[in-house]
């Protein structure tokens, strides 16, 4: 999802944004914190977790990026 894409959204958008990442990073931390110490997948867990940790930081840049455009506009 392109940030630069994003030129306006609703107030439903940017709270879709928020919880999505929230999800994400409640999963990870989930599977971080219950990952075996055997499991032979580890490394394709924590590539898992990675990715998604990323696509959460991307949400919450439209989060952010939301923000700081309704503020910038003298909204309060």
């Amino acid at each position: 999802m392109s940030r630069l894409a994003e030129a306006r959204l609703t107030l439903d958008e940017v709270m879709a944004c928020s919880s999505q990442a929230r999800a994400i990073v409640t999963v990870c931390r989930h599977c971080a914190d219950n990952m075996p110490a055997s499991a032979y997948d580890v490394a394709q867990i924590s590539d898992a977790i990675e990715d998604a940790l990323a696509l959460a930081l991307d949400l919450m840049g439209i989060v952010h990026d939301a923000v700081e455009k309704h503020h910038g506009e003298g909204k309060s």
